[in-house]
């Protein structure tokens, strides 16, 4: 999210503060006097000036309960929603004490109310009348799926500034298609943090193999998917027993999640955009020459059973080499990353609690850039993350949940992304001050690719460009596919108010 530094209040500070400064060097008493020096700036008044407290409506909710209904699943889960009492852990403590915080001003109750797939009934629930729930919280691509069917209210109808520094100003701007948006991210949850996918490095073997590091690229503005590539090549340790060698990168597959698709953010891509008319429309066209060749350039080097295994082919490596006990082949493979046998890893900062066991040290790094000339970096959310949305109902209090929202949210700001982010991840689950420089870049170069909600015949599109290696082609035989589609939706989506 967005800071502002208050460049003004800094400058007036160290104006008040330059006359003590430029008298430190003098040793010497001071000449008795008994006339005192008006112009002293006295230690016990605080020159800084006051930062005036955001302000928010009072109101009074009786003791009712505010119910978010939550996914609850083995994985994508909702987090750092409620908490039952102090146990002494800094984010569950947060959580408490935010709520509490919470119920002490406006007089209501966190609930949940939990379901493997909220989206799944939100057009029954709507149709029966009362709604049992306030909030939805559930994966961004299955709420998106249900958005044509006006289930999802609009959120530019709330009573928010998304410009607040507690909300997403990106999400609200990237998610909104011309004058609607049906999707808010805050800092209630750590889900953003959580899900933006970067790069883990294991430095014992950039050690082992005397491989130019990650950040020396990166201090050298070089850290480019070409200079990337390069050190996946660098280390092809195979085995022909079948057990699990030592490689560059244990490769993701798919549409969703694949190390492509978050690497084609990473260069500057987007496949979506909205037009004048406030529509939602493909751009791959436009890019399509750079797809060609980003393609290229990683399919050189994601190659399974030479520079790297697919999660798949890692776990029968793994399970011929001994390793056992793991819930899944996801942790297994990271699993393997920590056991040193991978030099590169894709994840979120979530990853940094399966890793705090890790024998050796990791570096993090953000996304490799197209070529030297890009700006900035950037970076995917996984489509899977959990997002918030409000049900479109009569029956919903929209006043109520601008209000209690933008106090939640705010308050979290100042007790759950501390505890969080920089108490529990920066602390204690990275190594190095570079690092944690280079989680707050990723923090915030977070692009919103709509495709991941809407029409995802388009990044069906993109992965099969990247499967086959024929931009050109592939672009042709899904065009009308993916036009058709978008007429459907952008039809659809007019029709709602």
């Amino acid at each position: 999210m967005k800071k502002t530094v208050r460049l003004s209040a800094l400058l007036l500070a160290l104006g008040l503060l330059c006359p003590m400064l430029f008298s430190c060097g003098n040793t010497e008493a001071p000449a008795n006097t008994d006339t005192p020096v008006s112009s002293a700036v006295s230690l016990d008044e605080s020159t800084e000036p006051v930062e005036t407290a955001p302000q928010f409506p009072a109101a009074d909710y009786q003791g009712d309960d505010f119910v978010i209904y939550a996914r609850k699943a083995t994985n994508y889960y909702y987090r750092h929603i409620i908490s039952d009492n102090v146990n002494g852990d800094v984010v569950n403590d947060a959580v408490y004490s935010r709520n509490q915080d919470l119920k002490d001003k406006y007089n209501i109750n966190i609930k949940v109310l939990e379901k493997t797939s909220p989206y799944s009934t939100l057009l029954q629930d709507i149709n029966a009348g009362d709604l049992p729930y306030d909030i939805v919280l559930d994966q961004r691509n299955t709420l998106g799926s249900v958005v044509t069917n006006g289930v999802l209210y609009n959120l530019n109808y709330l009573d928010i500034d998304y410009s607040r520094p507690w909300w997403d100003e990106n999400c609200a701007e990237g998610y909104a298609i011309g004058d609607k948006l049906y999707f808010f991210v805050n800092d209630v949850t750590t889900v953003n943090l959580d899900y933006a996918r970067f790069l883990f490095w294991s430095k014992q073997l950039i050690e082992d193999y005397k491989l130019k590091s990650p950040y020396e690229y990166i201090d050298e503005n070089k850290w480019t998917l070409e200079n990337f590539v390069t050190l996946v090549q660098s280390i092809s340790d195979l085995r022909t027993d079948g057990t699990l060698g030592t490689y560059g990168i244990i490769i993701e597959t798919g549409e969703s999640n694949g190390n492509n698709m978050h690497f084609f953010t990473g260069c500057g891509l987007k496949f979506t955009d909205i037009d004048a008319e406030g529509k939602l429309v493909c751009t791959l066209e436009n890019d399509i020459e750079k797809v060609q060749k980003i393609t290229d350039i990683l399919k050189s080097a994601l190659v399974s059973g030479t520079y790297g295994l697919t999660y798949d082919e890692n776990s029968k490596a793994a399970s011929a080499s001994g390793y056992m006990g793991y819930p899944d082949k996801w942790t297994l493979g990271r699993g393997m990353f920590s056991n040193g046998h991978y030099l590169f890893v894709q994840g979120g900062i979530n990853l940094c609690d399966e890793l705090k066991e890790m024998p050796t040290d990791y570096g993090v790094a953000p996304n490799p850039k197209y070529n030297e000339d890009q700006t900035d970096y950037y970076h995917k959310i996984d489509k899977f993350s959990l997002i918030r949305a409000v049900p479109n109902s009569d029956s919903v209090d929209t006043d109520r949940i601008a209000v209690i929202m933008d106090f939640w949210a705010y308050d979290s700001s100042e007790k759950l992304i501390p505890a969080y982010y920089e108490t529990t991840i920066k602390a204690k689950r990275v190594s190095d001050p570079k690092a944690q420089q280079l989680l707050d870049i990723i923090r915030h170069s977070v692009l919103y690719e709509l495709s991941d909600l809407f029409c995802t015949e388009i990044n069906a599109c993109v992965n099969s460009i990247y499967n086959t290696g024929a931009a050109a082609s592939m672009l042709r035989a899904n065009k009308n596919v993916i036009n058709n589609r978008l007429k459907t939706f952008n039809q659809s989506l007019e029709e709602l108010d």
